[in-house]
């Protein structure tokens, strides 16, 4: 198994979060896919949704993910995804294949409440409770399935980056 872990789940799921923890801990690198593009693109998620649209992104978001798993082929990573990286253009067969990936999940009104606290702006939400709550609850059905597939299943919770820690040292030689 390749010693990439690649972090998945829905936005608020505590993927960046936790993924610089991971990387802090285990003194890897850590790339967070959405800071990447921006770096990259030189514009933002938000701006890139508004002016070229999410196909686009789409199409971007895949060309990056591949130069990352290719970049750090035999070299360890912690990789934090955007919430709809795995669920387009078969990336979640490519990154189960590539990495050992992680499910991070939440119930839905745990997530609003990161997102509402959060200064990032989430091109496919709205900034209020009650629709980010039924807007979430839309995005995670659509998208479960795929989650569903990564290697493990974490619940983002205080006791996240123990658990982490524990699927590590059992299932990934960190080099």
């Amino acid at each position: 198994m390749s010693s990439i872990i690649s972090l998945w789940g829905m936005m608020g799921a505590g993927k960046s979060f936790l993924g610089k923890e991971l990387g802090n801990r285990l003194n890897l690198p850590h790339i967070d896919l959405d800071e990447y593009i921006e770096v990259k693109s030189g514009i933002s998620i938000e701006e890139w949704f508004e002016t070229k649209g999410e196909p686009s992104f789409r199409d971007y978001e895949k060309v990056c993910v591949h130069s990352i798993l290719s970049n750090y082929n035999n070299k360890s990573l912690i990789l934090s995804l955007g919430g709809g990286t795995p669920c387009y253009s078969n990336l979640d067969l490519i990154l189960r294949e590539q990495s050992l990936c992680i499910f991070l999940f939440a119930e839905t009104s745990l997530l609003a409440s990161r997102i509402l606290s959060d200064t990032s702006i989430r091109p496919l939400l709205t900034k209020d409770l009650n629709t980010i709550v039924l807007q979430l609850d839309r995005l995670e059905k659509s998208r479960k399935v795929i989650y569903e597939k990564a290697h493990f299943k974490v619940k983002s919770d205080q006791d996240a980056i123990n658990s982490l820690l524990e699927i590590l040292k059992k299932y990934v030689e960190l080099t």
